[in-house]
């Protein structure tokens, strides 16, 4: 859906999700070449990190 947006010409520096998207394949598939959007979201908590 996000690079539907993108490529329908919606502007976008970064994408605000909530802890439901916040997950390591998500946001490797939206900072990776195919899309390369940053990505801002809510982390759960728990212990682990993603960097």
């Amino acid at each position: 859906m996000v690079r539907e947006a993108l490529e329908a010409g919606i502007k976008a520096s970064y994408l605000l999700v909530d802890t439901w998207f916040t997950n390591e394949p998500f946001i490797k598939t939206m900072t990776g070449c195919d899309v390369g959007i940053d990505v801002i979201g809510m982390l759960k908590d728990v212990k682990q990190q993603y960097w």
